[in-house]
C-alpha cells in the first residue's frame, strides 16, 4: 500500500518489522473474493497524509561477529541475469487489472512474509507452473491513487509505481510486477519471484555478519543501479534497506522490491547539480545499506565510524554520503566503485 508524505521532505523514513504487508482476518487469500466489483478510489484520496513512520536509522545495532563466511567475489563488470526470473508477463500494455477469475488463474501457496499492510505468498500460475509473488493489499480508506498514462482512472499507488518502473528498459535489479487484480475489498499483485534468493538483511546475517568488501561492492552498485532506475522515472522509493533487497544467493543478483511507501515526485524539484529531496535521501539511504553490509552494525546518525578494517576508498564513500550534494551518477563514478 502506498502512502505519502510532503514531497518536499528530504529524508525518508523506512517501515519497521518485515518488508511484506498484513491482511486483515477476513481477507483469507485461498477465498474466492464474494464480490469482484472493483471499487473506484475516491476524489482527494491521494492527498492522505501518512502517519509518521519509525526513523530509518535504527537505535539497536546488530549484535555479530566479524568473522565473516562469505568468500564469494563477484565482478562487478558481470551483467547481471537480463529480465525477470524466467517469468514471461502474458500482459498488454494497458494498466488496468488483468481481466479474469484470479482463482482461476493462480494457485497459492505458502506465505513469504506479512507486514503492517498485507501479506506476500509463494504462487504457482496454472497456465505453465511458473512460480510467482502473490501479493494480498487490503483496501483502506488511507490509500493514494496516482494517474498513469492509458488509464482511465487512478491506479492504487503501489500498482502506478510499479507500473513507471516496469516501463522499458527494465531494470534487472527490480522485482517486476506482471499483472495485478482487484477485487471488492483487496489487490492482488502477482510480482516476480526470483528464486533462490533471501533478503539481504538475511544474506549479511547467515555470512557472518558482515560483508566482506568485494561482495558488497557488487551488490551496491547494483543498488545504486536500482535506486537510480527509479528516480530517473520520478519514483522515489523511500524505504530502501536490507530487508527491502532479494539477493540470489547462487549469481548474487540484486533487486529491490516493495513500492508500498513509495511515491512520485514532481521534475520541478530536480535540479541537474544538486539533485531534489529525494535524490538527497536516497543517497542517505543507500550510505546506511552499505554502512551496514561492511560494517554489520547499525548506522549511528550523527558519527558514523567505518571499521578500522575498510578501505580508504570505501571510507571515504560512506562519509560522502552523508553529502547534500552527492548524485546517484556522482556516487557511482566513486573510485571505490573502480577498485578490482
Amino acid at each position: 500500500m502506498t502512502r505519502t508524505t510532503d514531497p518536499a521532505d528530504p529524508e525518508p523514513s523506512s517501515v519497521s518489522g518485515p518488508s511484506s504487508l498484513q491482511l486483515t482476518p477476513d481477507s483469507d487469500p485461498t477465498s474466492p473474493d464474494p464480490d469482484p466489483e472493483p471499487m473506484d478510489p475516491q476524489p482527494g484520496a491521494s492527498n492522505h497524509e501518512l502517519p509518521p513512520h519509525t526513523d530509518l536509522v535504527d537505535s539497536q545495532p546488530m549484535n555479530v561477529s566479524r568473522q565473516s563466511s562469505l568468500k564469494m567475489t563477484p565482478d562487478l563488470k558481470q551483467e547481471p541475469v537480463p529480465g525477470p526470473s524466467g517469468l514471461h508477463s502474458e500482459l498488454t500494455s494497458l494498466p488496468g487489472p488483468a481481466v479474469g477469475s484470479f482463482f482461476s488463474l493462480y494457485d497459492v501457496g505458502v506465505s513469504l512474509g506479512s507486514g503492517n499492510f498485507g501479506t506476500v505468498y509463494e504462487g504457482t500460475r496454472r497456465s505453465d507452473g511458473q512460480k510467482v509473488a502473490i501479493k494480498f493489499l487490503t483496501k483502506s480508506v488511507q490509500d493514494c491513487f496516482i494517474y498513469v498514462p492509458g488509464s482511465i482512472r487512478p491506479l492504487l499507488g503501489e500498482v502506478a509505481l510499479n507500473l513507471v518502473v516496469r516501463e522499458p528498459p527494465q531494470s534487472p535489479n527490480i522485482v517486476q510486477m506482471y499483472e495485478w487484480f482487484e477485487q471488492h475489498h483487496r489487490y492482488i499483485l502477482i510480482l516476480e519471484y526470483p528464486h533462490p534468493c533471501e533478503t539481504l538483511l538475511s544474506f549479511t546475517l547467515s555470512n557472518g555478519g558482515y560483508l566482506e568488501e568485494t561482495v558488497a561492492r557488487g551488490l551496491m552498485h547494483q543498488a545504486v543501479l536500482a535506486a537510480k532506475h527509479c528516480l530517473d522515472r520520478r519514483v522515489f522509493h523511500r524505504d530502501i534497506k536490507s530487508d527491502n533487497i532479494l539477493v540470489n544467493t547462487e549469481t548474487l543478483q540484486l533487486k529491490l522490491i516493495d513500492f508500498g511507501c513509495g511515491k512520485l515526485f514532481e521534475t520541478s524539484d530536480y535540479d541537474e547539480y544538486t539533485g531534489c529531496p529525494a535524490v538527497k535521501a536516497t543517497v542517505k539511504s543507500l550510505g546506511v545499506l552499505l554502512f551496514r553490509m561492511v560494517n554489520g552494525i547499525s548506522f549511528v546518525e550523527i558519527q558514523m565510524i567505518p571499521s578500522s578494517t575498510l578501505s580508504s576508498e570505501c571510507c571515504d564513500l560512506l562519509n560522502q554520503c552523508k553529502s547534500s550534494s552527492l548524485t546517484l551518477d556522482k556516487l557511482l563514478e566513486h573510485e571505490w566503485f573502480r577498485k578490482s
